[in-house]
């Protein structure tokens, strides 16, 4: 049996995503379930004053296909330098059907989903969680 687990760090991240569309909904089946943890997200930094972050399909594709390897490895382990094309990033990760409300019962997860962030991306395989979280550099 697989324990349930949380992860957090705050550092370098990026991961590539390969996904297939489907057929009538332009956007993937699996990114979906990433949308409404964005949207909860969102809820969570809304009820503390926090301005919403931009859901980032990059960073949510990314997120996907890190808990798929998460999954076949059977544990859980933050991607080392995943920092990509952004100033400043973050991960979270759990095993948790539950993603939000597990990362917010933890302080290090709880600090980085209310952190100084702009763009958010997050993906699951089953209960494996992993949400991105970065600032852009700015616009030159």
């Amino acid at each position: 049996m697989r324990r349930a687990a949380v992860v957090a760090v705050i550092g370098t991240a990026a991961a590539a995503a390969i996904f297939v569309a489907p057929r009538n909904d332009p956007r993937p089946p699996e990114s979906i379930p990433g949308e409404r943890v964005v949207k909860r997200i969102n809820v969570v930094r809304a009820r503390h004053n926090l301005p919403a972050l931009r859901h980032s399909p990059s960073l949510s594709r990314a997120s996907k296909r890190w808990s798929e390897h998460l999954n076949r490895l059977g544990h859980l382990q933050h991607a080392v330098g995943f920092l990509g094309p952004y100033r400043r990033a973050g991960e979270v990760l759990t095993s948790y059907p539950n993603p939000v409300k597990s990362w917010m019962g933890s302080p290090p997860h709880r600090a980085i989903i209310l952190g100084d962030w702009t763009l958010v991306g997050a993906g699951n395989v089953g209960s494996t969680w992993t949400a991105r979280f970065a600032t852009a550099f700015p616009s030159r």
